[in-house]
């Protein structure tokens, strides 16, 4: 993250959330709202920056997920989801999240769709598609077992249910483990990862 401030002059900031053991859901899921909010009350005062992008990866493009389709949690801040620019969602889970299953004494390997997955929102026609922030979605051929299929389902039933798909980026990383592209280098030396964050970012 440190690179696109350095290399393309784009403003991070990053969160830390609650993790078990310490935490149960949805704490983390109000602990990752929270920084949004304040972020965007930081920005009020001091008039840094003239939009917003939200993203993590794995269990942070998880938490970035429910921000995203679960509208009550940035609504409970006063913000609505249209309010940010675009979401990247890099290798997370859009099912009910392993660790969450663990907390209920589940098989983690098991594949849920309840309150506490971001496909559970997706329930009706997208009202907001005039508005709709831009989407970024990124996975691994050799992710997790599941995660290749349950990212490509989250992309057809977005299209299912009108979403503007034309707004959405959906990219696989050929030959990577679960997030291994990270320090993966192109051939200008340059950070793969970050120069598709920048490009998704700036990209008007």
């Amino acid at each position: 993250m440190i690179k696109l401030a350095a290399t393309y002059g784009i403003a991070v900031a990053t969160a830390d959330y609650r993790m078990y053991p310490n935490a149960k859901y949805p704490d983390f899921i109000e602990d990752s709202a929270d920084a949004v909010g304040f972020v965007k009350e930081y920005n009020q005062k001091h008039h840094m920056f003239s939009e917003y992008y939200v993203g993590g990866s794995s269990a942070g493009a998880y938490l970035t997920m429910m921000l995203f389709f679960d509208r009550s949690y940035l609504s409970k801040r006063g913000m609505a989801v249209e309010e940010i620019s675009g979401y990247i969602f890099d290798a997370g889970q859009p099912t009910t999240h392993f660790k969450v299953l663990e907390e209920r004494g589940q098989d983690p390997r098991c594949v849920r769709i309840d309150e506490a997955a971001p496909l559970y929102y997706i329930n009706r026609e997208y009202e907001h598609k005039a508005r709709q922030p831009r989407i970024m979605i990124l996975y691994s051929d050799h992710d997790i077992p599941n995660r290749l299929e349950q990212n490509q389902m989250l992309y057809r039933t977005m299209a299912v249910f009108n979403y503007d798909m034309d707004k959405v980026v959906m990219k696989c990383f050929e030959g990577f483990e679960h997030c291994a592209y990270y320090g993966a280098l192109q051939e200008d030396d340059s950070y793969m990862l970050m120069k598709l964050f920048a490009d998704f970012i700036c990209k008007e």
